[in-house]
């Protein structure tokens, strides 16, 4: 349901708020805007900042992909709301400030990471149909293999961090990494591949490994300093 502003009681003009932004040349503008009809309406904070042009030029190529597959067009609207980053929030502006909330929901991204990692690189959610205790079985093992890659992610990042403080390994690098050497580790654990051996192969190219910097943007590990050691 799309939001309504609360001063206007009007949908929102999104022509006009892109041409505001570019005036202004603000990082992100806030409106208090109301979510749902009747009894079930309420208030929230809206904050929106616009996205580059490359970003946006690459969110409209996607969804067109994803609209011509269904046999649908794009609606103008649609490709205004795609030149910005839309952020909702209930806390009060006393609790949390504009930019913070924009930091803040960077960092509630990286959780996702971890969840898109499981299931696109470790096909988490994939399973056949068999027995109870079979299933169990195989979602154990695999959050044991998980558990031991998410160990040796640590240690690597922590490594290279201390070494490299403007750099940190890239988790979704790493698990790929891990996912293609997993037979290796396999081998350490049995006893048929000492540990040193297995780090040669594993670290041979550590910086194959770290996040690439996006211009103009801080990675993930670099807000949470921001936000931990001011």
């Amino acid at each position: 349901m799309h939001p309504v502003l609360c001063d206007t009681g009007k949908a929102i003009n999104w022509v006009s708020l892109y041409e505001k932004i570019q005036q202004t040349r603000s990082a992100h503008l806030e409106s208090v805007v109301t979510i749902g009809t009747g009894q079930n309406a309420f208030n929230c904070r809206l904050i929106v900042a616009a996205v580059p042009e490359e970003v946006w030029a690459e969110r409209i190529r996607k969804a067109q992909i994803r609209a011509k597959s269904v046999g649908y067009q794009l609606t103008d609207e649609y490709k205004l709301r795609c030149r910005f980053s839309l952020y909702l929030t209930n806390t009060s502006e006393e609790t949390l400030k504009t930019a913070d909330i924009v930091q803040l929901y960077r960092l509630r991204w990286q959780i996702e990471l971890v969840f898109k990692t499981w299931k696109s690189l470790l096909s988490i959610h994939k399973v056949k149909a068999v027995k109870k205790e079979r299933l169990e079985c195989h979602l154990i093992a695999k959050f044991i293999w998980i558990l031991i890659n998410w160990k040796i992610f640590r240690c690597i990042d922590v490594f290279i961090r201390h070494h490299s403080p403007d750099y940190a390994c890239s988790m979704w690098k790493f698990f790929k990494h891990a996912k293609n050497c997993g037979d290796a580790l396999r081998m350490v654990i049995i006893g048929k591949l000492q540990f040193a051996d297995w780090c040669k192969v594993f670290l041979l190219n550590i910086k194959s490994l770290l996040i690439e910097p996006k211009k103009g943007k801080k990675a993930g590990f670099a807000i949470v300093n921001d936000i931990f050691n001011p």
